[in-house]
């Protein structure tokens, strides 16, 4: 407005531009390669899927076969299918829900690793249980996605 001195006359800013969650996110640690920890997470996850695919469909046929052999009662042998099924289905939530954490951080975006470390932790804790208390390797199919979601979604120190 020409009737408006230049020192009172209204100044319009543009607004300032937002900042995308990537450029918000804090920087990996001096070293760090946080790509190679986000695709370790995602083959841990894939892990935890295609295990919990093996374990309902081929696992419980190879477990129910001697449980008939040996005439257990049906009630006892659907019992012990019903644990193993929700076992299975266990694993595969944990598996998806690991997925999308890793999936959603390899896009740059801003997520929690609680929920992949918490699996982590407890298919650790279980997997050197069944170790210590068997002695069977076999039971290494929990140790390792254990501890690549471990290394994935463990706490990164600051330099």
């Amino acid at each position: 407005d020409p009737a408006c001195p230049p020192q009172t006359a209204l100044r319009i800013r543009p607004a300032p531009r937002m900042m995308s969650l990537r450029a918000r996110r804090s920087p990996p640690a001096i070293g760090e390669n946080w790509m190679t920890r986000h695709v370790a997470g995602l083959v841990g996850s894939v892990m935890l899927l295609l295990s919990s695919v093996a374990h309902s469909v081929l696992g419980w046929p190879e477990l129910r076969a001697p449980l008939e052999a040996l005439r257990a009662p049906e009630d006892l042998i659907a019992g012990l299918a019903i644990g193993w099924y929700f076992g299975g289905l266990a694993m595969l939530v944990f598996g998806l829900i690991a997925v999308d954490v890793f999936r959603r951080a390899l896009r740059g975006e801003a997520v929690s690793l609680t929920a992949p470390l918490l699996i982590a932790v407890a298919y650790l804790a279980f997997g050197g249980w069944a170790i210590a208390t068997t002695g069977d390797p076999f039971f290494m199919v929990f140790i390792v996605p254990g501890v690549l979601l471990g290394w994935a979604s463990a706490p990164r120190g600051r330099a």
